[in-house]
């Protein structure tokens, strides 16, 4: 019984061991299951930090792009207004262009240096503005707008090269506000981001980089598109220009050739008048006059102002000027030949008040004859001298022949020259300085020179002055008077008819 006993202990106690064992693999297993759960929980703990890491990158990149955008926003406005003012600086300069038309080629060329000078500096203003916008120092930015402001002082346009350097002085300052301002926020999120927003940071500034690289060389390229179409603007202003001045020299070419050949196609119709026998001139003045000549009333008559129509006797001679040799009873009353004036000088020519340069003007004679058809007046010919440069007392000393066929100059047959001085100008067309015309019937009858006017000259009228021109002997060619003192444009000339070398 006892050892039943005891091997029923035994058995009990083996039942309990493996009881026990049962319960503590239970413990493993539960102990184990919580293990993994907990590290599940970990795991999952880890995994919402990460996407709450990665969604507050995000929101800094996104920060940190919304910054990029308003930089690049405000370096767009400031190339705008950089694009306004070059726009500006092209239509100073075409300006300048134009008002340079009243020079010689000389002064357009130096001209055309002055805006190659003005488009360079212009380049370097730019480029300056552009090395002032990437500096993120305020230092340097202040340091270059000094220097484009003493550039600017330097040149002529000191007025726009100043108000240049302020525009890019204000746009400097408004982008170091607005990098202040970007600094500031970006410390901020510094200090509330962790290892992984720094990294994020990193990458946004990278990417801004690469953003302000791309602005830099898209504002590069519309500076050199606004300079060439610039350039372009002006080499067509300078083409037109050209093409204008040509247009109006054909003009006033196939004009001159009209008239001559109209002249000449009227000189072949007409008849030449051959030179009269010689005739009692004592007893012609007395049938035309009905009174006894005077002693020195048989020379040379002086030529005579248009309004001075009718016949009568020559008038005396003024003071200063010797009296004329009386002729030979045996002088022709007609002369015939080529008819020849000899332009001399002139004074009262007024300096240039107005256009780009002013100074003296380069004046040159237009002298056009006409023979009168009854109640009309007829061009012959016209021929002009050589202009003088930069004078205000041009002598020029030419003798001109007018028209191709000869005339016959005399008391029944009349000539009028029409005298004009002008201007020469090289781009735009001549300008007027005066005019007159006088009525020629007596042209020395191919013994000599005979001058028109006198010693004193032939009075002109002044472009712009209210008397009209003086005919010989200074007397107005309408009858009014002479013009006032400062618009006494005098000129010296002589005429011929039958030059003995022909």
């Amino acid at each position: 019984m006892r050892h039943g006993s005891e091997a029923t202990r035994g058995l009990g106690e083996r039942a309990a061991v493996h009881d026990g064992q049962q319960e503590s693999s239970a413990e493993l297993a539960s102990a184990e299951q919580e293990a993994k759960a907990a590290e599940e929980a970990a795991r999952a703990e880890q995994e919402a930090k990460a996407a709450e890491e990665a969604a507050r990158a995000e929101q800094e990149a996104k920060a940190a792009e919304e910054a990029a955008r308003a930089e690049q926003e405000a370096k767009a406005a400031e190339e705008a207004a950089r694009a306004e003012q070059e726009a500006k600086a092209a239509e100073e300069a075409a300006r300048a262009e134009q008002e340079a038309k009243a020079a010689e080629e000389a002064a357009r060329a130096e001209q055309e240096a002055k805006a190659a000078e003005e488009a360079a500096r212009a380049e370097q203003e730019a480029k300056a503005a552009e090395e002032a916008a990437r500096a993120e120092q305020e230092a340097k930015a202040a340091e270059e707008a000094a220097r484009a402001e003493q550039e600017a002082k330097a040149a002529e346009e000191a007025a726009r090269a100043e108000q240049e350097a302020k525009a890019a002085e204000e746009a400097a300052r408004a982008e170091q506000e607005a990098k202040a301002a970007d600094e500031a926020a970006r410390a901020e999120q510094e200090a509330k981001a962790a290892e992984e927003a720094a990294r994020a940071e990193q990458e946004a500034k990278a990417a801004e980089e690469a953003a302000r690289a791309e602005q830099e060389a898209k504002a590069a390229e519309e500076a050199a598109r606004a300079e060439q179409e610039a350039k372009a603007a002006e080499e067509a202003a300078r083409a037109e220009q050209e093409a204008k001045a040509a247009e109006e020299a054909a003009r006033a070419e196939q004009e001159a050739k009209a008239a001559e050949e109209a002249a000449r196609a009227e000189q072949e119709a007409a008849v030449t008048p051959t030179a009269a026998a010689p005739v009692d001139v004592d007893a012609l003045l007395r049938d035309v006059l009905g009174a006894e000549p005077a002693s020195a009333s048989a020379g040379a008559t002086a030529p005579r102002s248009a309004s001075e129509t009718e016949p009568q006797s020559p008038p005396a001679p003024s003071a200063g000027t010797e009296e004329p040799e009386p002729a030979s009873a045996t002088v022709p009353p007609v002369a015939t030949g080529r008819l020849r004036v000899k332009v001399e000088r002139a004074s009262g020519i007024k300096p240039n008040g107005d256009g780009w340069m002013g100074g003296n003007p380069d004046p040159y004679v237009a002298v056009e004859a006409l023979a009168r058809d009854g109640d009309t007046w007829t061009a012959i010919g016209k021929a002009r001298t050589e202009h003088v440069s930069g004078s205000l007392a041009p002598e020029w000393d030419a003798v001109l022949a007018i028209g191709q066929q000869p005339v016959a100059v005399g008391a029944g047959s009349p000539l009028r020259l029409r005298v004009s001085v002008f201007d020469y100008d090289f781009i735009s067309a001549d300008d007027l300085l005066g005019s007159g015309q006088v009525d020629i019937e007596d042209a020395a009858c191919g013994e000599g020179w005979m001058r028109v006017g006198g010693e004193e000259g032939l009075l002109l009228k002044a472009a712009g002055a209210a008397s009209e021109a003086a005919g010989a002997g200074g007397r107005d060619s309408e009858g009014e008077g002479a013009a006032s003192e400062s618009e006494r444009l005098r000129l010296w000339l002589c005429v011929r008819v039958g030059d003995p070398a022909e």
